[in-house]
């Protein structure tokens, strides 16, 4: 008997989570889709995964910051496949930083309080690069961080339930998961990128050095390795480098006119007189 698959959106912050399961996972897979809001972020083991595919026979797709790459992966219940989009950490912590400094319900009132310089400043000099889990994309996916979290996550990936997606090229993602599972994924279009912060000013070159140095060298690693995992699977899944170009060229196509609608609503809302 086949077993279904379910789909676990390991979710790691600032990687262009929120796009992929509010645009994506949600449309897809409708009722069989869940996504965890808790605001207590402890992780689920593998055992409690476990139950939640035993005690959920409708789930299809789960996205939470809850989860790790340690799933059940050999479950007789269920075939786990685990997606994981990750980022160049200089980029994630800016992006980190815009989101804290102006969401209203921010938890983080330094971030608030001070600017892009005085912020990355105050995160090395108080060590938070490497003592909050918050900043190591390794330690969110893996539960460790540095060498440790590289020697692990090598584990994981050596199952083909993993799927490791740099969010740089959050196109080519979508693409290649509509041609591995086109039963699921049927149609990864996205009418517009959400939880999108508005842009601030930019580090010195000084401290965007030290913050270079500061972040941990493995970080930077996993996020090459995203890349050339997937440079490997386009290249498995289209024939040449032409056909991968002209189906990103189509995708794109198709998420434009899948935002249209909604744009002309706007846009006829906006222009239709109020009558008194």
């Amino acid at each position: 008997m086949t077993i279904r698959n379910v789909f676990f959106h390991v979710h790691v912050r600032k990687c262009g989570g929120s796009t992929f399961y509010s645009q994506i996972l949600s449309r897809l897979f409708e009722s069989s889709f869940f996504r965890d809001r808790s605001l207590i972020d402890d992780r689920y083991s593998r055992d409690q995964v476990s139950e939640i595919l035993e005690n959920c026979p409708w789930l299809r797709a789960y996205s939470s910051h809850k989860i790790s790459l340690d799933l059940p992966y050999d479950s007789k219940l269920a075939r786990p496949i685990a997606i994981a989009f990750v980022r160049d950490p200089i980029e994630r912590f800016y992006s980190h930083y815009r989101y804290v400094s102006q969401h209203h319900r921010s938890w983080d009132e330094d971030a608030q309080q001070k600017s892009l310089e005085e912020y990355t400043t105050h995160v090395i000099e108080q060590d938070w690069l490497q003592s909050q889990r918050q900043f190591s994309q390794l330690e969110q996916l893996c539960g460790n961080r540095g060498a440790s979290g590289l020697e692990d996550l090598s584990t994981y990936l050596q199952s083909e339930q993993v799927y490791l997606f740099p969010s740089e090229r959050f196109d080519e993602a979508c693409l290649l998961l509509e041609s591995l599972f086109p039963d699921e994924f049927s149609d990864c279009t996205y009418p517009h990128r959400v939880n999108q912060t508005r842009p601030i000013e930019t580090l010195s070159p000084e401290s965007q050095l030290q913050l270079q140095q500061a972040i941990e060298p493995e970080e930077f690693e996993l996020n090459r390795l995203a890349h050339h995992l997937l440079d490997e699977a386009m290249a498995r899944t289209f024939r040449t480098q032409e056909d991968q170009e002209h189906e990103l060229t189509r995708f794109r196509k198709r998420c434009l006119n899948s935002a249209r609608p909604g744009l002309w609503h706007r846009l006829t809302k906006m222009l239709t007189p109020v009558r008194a």
